[in-house]
Order: structure tokens, then C-alpha cells, then sequence
């Protein structure tokens, strides 16, 4: 209606491209596993407008990794300009023991995972 995907939408987009990643690169079961991640945080920052129905290419790294959080860096590009992000974000995971839904650590196994994705 107003001609441009409105701001809940990234934050919809970054919602879905860490769970994706966590799902398929960590393996997380957020039914079943005794340790899951929730998320804490987001941010968005805006730069220019995107629109339907235009393909959006979207990037993730892991930035601060915590004893028991992790944060990552995300961005939002047109496919028509990969060099420009249309939008760049946060968003902060905390890991909990599904036990007592308390924080802990990350498990090593998923700590090494995020690392692999993680900045220089």
C-alpha cells in the first residue's frame, strides 16, 4: 500500500535468516533440545527503500560471541546492488537450559559452528 516493505518486515526478514541458520547450520530443535536459544535483541538500521515483489539477498555473520550469547550482524541488499545494504541489523541470541529456562553456556559443538561464521 505505501509502495515499500514496511519496517516490521526486516525485522521479520532477520527473524527469519537466523532461525533458518540456526536451524539448518547448528541443528537446533527448539522442541526437543535441552539447550535453545531465545532471542534478547533486535535492531534494524535503515538506509534506502526495498519493495515487493523485489528479490532481497541477505547476509549473516557472527559478531560477539558470550559465554552464553551470541550476536549476529545481518544485512538486507537489493539483487540489483549487492554493494549497498538496504538495511543492516543486530540480532542477540541468549542460550537457556530448557530445565529452568535459565541461561547457560553454548554448548561447544554449536559454539564452533557460530565461529565458523564469525568476523575476522
Amino acid at each position: 500500500m505505501l509502495g515499500h516493505l514496511n519496517n516490521v518486515v526486516f525485522h521479520r526478514c532477520f527473524e527469519d535468516i537466523v532461525t533458518k541458520f540456526t536451524q539448518s547450520s547448528l541443528g537446533i530443535n527448539w522442541l526437543n533440545d535441552p539447550i535453545y536459544p531465545v532471542a534478547v535483541e533486535t535492531q534494524c538500521t535503515f538506509f534506502s527503500e526495498l519493495s515487493w515483489p523485489e528479490v532481497i539477498q541477505a547476509g549473516l555473520r557472527a559478531g560477539h560471541i558470550g559465554r552464553s550469547s551470541v550476536t549476529y550482524q545481518l544485512a538486507l541488499f537489493r539483487e540489483s546492488d549487492l554493494e549497498n545494504a538496504s538495511a543492516s541489523g543486530r540480532f542477540v541470541h541468549v542460550y537457556i537450559a530448557r530445565s529452568d529456562k535459565r541461561p547457560t553456556m553454548i554448548p561447544n559443538g554449536i559454539r564452533t559452528l557460530i565461529e565458523a561464521v564469525a568476523c575476522p
